[in-house]
């Protein structure tokens, strides 16, 4: 019997629906329009004074059949924190609960050849005192079509390239673990490499310079909740971001995701999770089942 459920039933990421969005027709492009304004909701509670959250166009393309022959690419919005204007007093929120990077790689690793194949997002700083403000740090959600060995892989590195020597700083979140991790620096989950994470988030800081800045990881195991980021502003300016909430948010929203998710089999594709992985979900899937079986959460 099926166990559907409107809540999420995962402490963090839902393995079923995760597992489900990444397949062929999987509703992937609906998850990520969702999340990006759910994740630009949740930042904007903790934006210190002078700065604002907007949904932009974002450094990734989809591929898009158009009607008629060939096709063509769209992009799609992701976000862009902006200071509206200098703030003389300090504006770093007090007392947040924090999550501590796993790794933090000096930046100059990130600075290549425009011909090397590393994926990159691009940012866009405008003069101060321009409506609509100055550009300072970039948020972007990555997607299937734009990692490796995808075909918009290499435009999106060109684009990332360009970001990191505006000196913005960028953070990429990847829940996509069926697919090597877009960041070199990190290792290959697709790979079932022991010591790696499902789910990654890099914040690069191209600060004093690109090539003196520094890329902090975050991991995070299939049993895990979703962390608060310490998201880079001007100098010392940072701002919370809770990823769990945003994540609830998206999935809770409406009965499509539900209706994806059954509890009482596998995720689909289950192996693309590494073994240990499997037993952890399995263990999860077990209380779901013996709680929630013959009734709707």
């Amino acid at each position: 019997m099926p166990i559907h459920s409107k809540t999420n039933l995962y402490p963090g990421i839902n393995a079923h629906l995760n597992s489900y969005l990444q397949q062929e027709g999987g509703g992937w492009e609906s998850f990520h329009a969702e999340h990006i304004i759910d994740l630009r909701r949740v930042l904007a509670k903790t934006l210190p004074e002078g700065y604002y959250a907007v949904a932009e166009k974002s450094l990734q393309i989809t591929p898009l059949t158009w009607l008629g022959d060939g096709g063509g690419r769209i992009v799609r919005p992701d976000v862009t924190v902006v200071q509206k204007a200098p703030v003389s007093r300090s504006t770093t929120p007090a007392n947040a609960s924090l999550a501590a990077p796993i790794s933090v790689y000096p930046g100059r690793v990130l600075v290549a050849d425009p011909d090397d194949e590393m994926v990159g997002i691009v940012i866009y700083r405008q003069e101060m005192g321009q409506l609509p403000g100055r550009p300072v740090t970039r948020i972007e959600l990555l997607s299937p079509a734009n990692k490796p060995p995808s075909d918009g892989y290499r435009q999106y590195s060109s684009k990332r390239q360009q970001t990191l020597e505006s000196g913005v700083a960028l953070i990429e979140i990847d829940y996509l673990h069926q697919m090597p991790a877009a960041n070199p620096l990190i290792p290959d989950y697709s790979k079932r490499q022991s010591g790696t994470f499902p789910y990654n988030i890099t914040i690069d800081i191209p600060q004093p310079t690109p090539s003196d800045g520094k890329v902090e990881h975050y991991g995070i195991g299939v049993d895990e909740e979703l962390l608060v980021l310490r998201v880079p502003l001007l100098g010392a300016d940072f701002a919370p971001l809770d990823l769990q909430e945003a994540y609830t948010r998206t999935v809770e929203s409406g009965s499509f995701f539900d209706f994806a998710v059954d509890y009482a089999a596998d995720p689909v594709n289950f192996d693309g999770y590494r073994e240990d992985d499997q037993a952890k979900i399995r263990a999860l899937l077990e209380t779901i089942r013996r709680e929630h079986g013959g009734q709707s959460a």
